[in-house]
């Protein structure tokens, strides 16, 4: 896949970005596994598409990303492979996630923090 390059690439982007939020919608409507719905994860709170980065930098954006995530929601990274390493992290840092493969040849990795499904769960919020 070509990377974004900016202006000059726009179509491509807004293209990707339409893909992105398809994928987004239809993860809502029907969650698998312990994926949170709507109401448990409010909105998006960023897309990270890292299809085509090579290792360490798609687990780098997502860190950095997750350093600014609110409470209540979520970010999204699609990628090219499961980044195992990134998911130890996530769990030992206090995020959940749930990475499911896309048959367009990616993967959706969303991440939100643990507490929003515990506190959810527990009736809290």
């Amino acid at each position: 896949r070509e990377a974004y390059a900016g202006p000059a690439s726009l179509s491509t982007a807004q293209e990707s970005q339409a893909t992105v939020l398809m994928h987004c919608r239809a993860a809502r409507l029907q969650p698998p596994g312990n994926f949170m719905s709507e109401s448990e994860t409010g909105q998006v709170f960023q897309i990270i598409d890292a299809r085509g980065r090579h290792p360490p930098e798609p687990m780098m954006r997502a860190l950095e990303a997750l350093e600014l995530l609110p409470r209540g929601q979520k970010l999204v990274m699609l990628t090219h492979c499961e980044s195992r390493p990134l998911f130890r992290i996530l769990r030992h840092n206090g995020f959940d996630y749930r990475c499911k493969f896309i048959s367009e040849g990616y993967f959706e990795v969303v991440m939100w923090h643990a507490a929003d499904t515990l506190a959810t769960s527990a009736g809290l919020e």
